[in-house]
C-alpha cells in the first residue's frame, strides 16, 4: 500500500498549490514536494513488484532490473521492458513530458525552474496564447495582491486582443475579460506549462500505472 500512500500525498500537495495559487512561493514549495512524491510512487512500485517475483529487496527500477538479471528471471525482466515501453508512450504527450522534464530537473539541481505567472481563459482551447504578469516579489513572495490585481488590468487589453485573434482565426468562441484568470507556469522547451492543469493530468496517468503495474504482475 505504500505506493497509494505516495499519490495520497501528491494529491495533498496539489490541493494546497490549488489553495496557493497564484503565489509562487507557496506553488513551488508544494510542486516540489509533489514531483517528489511522483518519483516516490514508481520507486514503490518496483518495491512491491519485487516482493511478488521473489527477489531481493531493491530501492528502485534500476536496482529490480539488476537484480532480475541476476538472477534470469523472465517474468521480472518482462515487467522491466513492459514497464519501460508503457512509461515512454505515455510521456510522449506534452503534459507528462514535462511533469517528467521536472523531476529530472529538480534530481540534478535540487530546484525547480523559475515560476511565471501569466494569464490564460477559463476555458481551455488548444494552442491558446497566455501573457506573462510581472509582479514585485519579496523573498520570492508577491509583496501585495494589490499589486498583482494592478498588473492584471494593466495587462488585460493586450490579452484579449492576442487571444481573441487567434480564438477569431481558428472559429473558436471570443473570450471576456471576466472569462480571464491568473495561473502559474514554467517554461520549458520554450513552451510554457501551467503547474496545476499538468499536475491534475500526471495524477491520472499514475493512478493507471499502479493498477496496470499490479494487473501484469498477478
Amino acid at each position: 500500500m505504500k505506493a497509494e500512500e505516495k499519490i495520497r500525498e501528491c494529491e495533498f500537495n496539489l490541493k494546497q498549490i490549488k489553495h496557493f495559487e497564484p503565489e509562487p512561493y507557496y506553488v513551488e514549495y508544494f510542486f516540489k514536494l509533489f514531483l517528489k512524491y511522483v518519483d516516490k510512487t514508481y520507486d514503490d512500485i518496483f518495491q512491491e513488484a519485487s516482493y511478488n517475483f521473489g527477489l531481493s529487496r531493491i530501492e528502485n527500477k534500476e536496482d529490480f532490473n539488476n537484480e532480475a538479471k541476476k538472477k534470469k528471471d523472465q517474468n521480472a525482466i518482462n515487467f522491466v521492458n513492459w514497464f519501460n515501453e508503457r512509461f515512454g508512450m505515455e510521456h510522449k504527450a506534452p503534459h507528462p513530458h514535462f511533469i517528467l522534464s521536472m523531476t529530472k530537473f529538480q534530481k540534478k539541481f535540487n530546484r525547480i525552474p523559475e515560476i511565471k505567472i501569466r494569464l490564460r481563459a477559463r476555458e481551455r482551447y488548444s494552442n491558446d496564447v497566455t501573457l506573462e504578469v510581472t509582479v514585485g516579489l519579496n523573498n520570492g513572495k508577491l509583496r501585495t495582491k494589490g499589486e498583482l490585481m494592478t498588473e492584471i488590468n494593466r495587462n488585460l487589453p493586450v490579452f484579449l486582443d492576442l487571444i481573441n485573434h487567434k480564438r477569431e482565426s481558428n472559429g473558436e468562441p471570443k473570450v471576456g475579460k471576466n472569462q480571464v484568470t491568473v495561473s502559474t507556469f514554467i517554461q520549458n522547451n520554450d513552451e510554457y506549462f501551467e503547474i496545476i492543469y499538468c499536475a491534475e493530468v500526471y495524477l491520472g496517468l499514475l493512478k493507471r500505472f499502479l493498477i496496470e503495474s499490479r494487473e501484469f504482475v498477478r
